[in-house]
């Protein structure tokens, strides 16, 4: 069967969001306030930084340095907040592909509550598998990244689907193990295409970058849609019984 291009799978979701760019941007708010806050608090940084190394005064060199060997005690505090961090980010966009998934497969269905429907990550139904997986899926890229970096990226890959995978089997007792063995199956000769996805948005979010992130609140529902459109169309290519694994 042959693969839908890239460039059909982003025509496909701009054509999900014309007219309804804002409810897509709504969907994907909190990340992008979250990215852009993120953005202007590191260009302050590095502009104070670029002050120091330029006027190259000692006296700021040595609070500087006083003020980092103090925040070393804090250590155990900033990974716990970084972990803090990273989990919400991961049930928060696990929401946000949810919601963009249901809107391709039923595009006449207006998105009611956008903001609300990207915290479905957090719904006591979904958010302990989605940790569980999310656990999982570290542990075993971490497992083949022991070997080389190279098999560990490519695996990553192979998992990446395991999201969109327990949504469309919710309330069927799919194991997480199963969950996984199932996103590696759908994603065999697909890796290569994922990865070029993802390449293909780097000029965007190089560009966000450049501009304090205001992009973002574009570009998010654009990339978060496109993949939402990837495993749609995977899922039709060749969908999967759990029973045959």
């Amino acid at each position: 069967m042959a693969k839908t291009s890239i460039g059909s799978l982003k025509r496909e979701t701009k054509a999900l969001f014309k007219g309804n760019w804002l409810t897509a941007i709504k969907v994907t708010f909190l990340p992008a306030i979250w990215a852009v806050i993120g953005a202007i608090i590191a260009g302050i940084v590095f502009t104070l930084i670029g002050i120091m190394l330029y006027q190259n005064h000692s006296s700021i060199w040595q609070e500087f340095s006083n003020g980092a060997a103090t925040s070393n005690h804090s250590g155990g505090g900033g990974v716990a907040s970084g972990l803090l961090s990273t989990l919400i980010s991961i049930l928060l966009y696990a929401g946000i592909e949810f919601t963009f998934l249901d809107w391709l497969r039923d595009p006449e269905t207006e998105v009611s509550h956008p903001f609300k429907s990207a915290f479905q990550g957090f719904r006591s139904k979904n958010i302990g598998t989605i940790i569980v997986l999310t656990l999982l899926v570290i542990l075993f890229t971490f497992l083949w990244r022991l070997l080389f970096i190279i098999p560990g990226l490519i695996m990553s890959y192979a998992y990446r689907m395991v999201f969109f995978i327990y949504k469309d089997h919710q309330g069927q007792q799919v194991g997480f193990l199963k969950m996984i063995t199932m996103s590696k199956v759908m994603m065999k000769g697909h890796k290569g295409r994922l990865f070029l996805l993802d390449l293909s948005f780097v000029g965007w979010f190089a560009l966000s970058i450049l501009c304090f992130g205001i992009p973002l609140f574009w570009v998010l529902p654009y990339y978060h849609g496109t993949l939402a459109a990837f495993y749609n169309d995977l899922a039709k290519q060749q969908p999967l019984d759990p029973e045959l694994f």
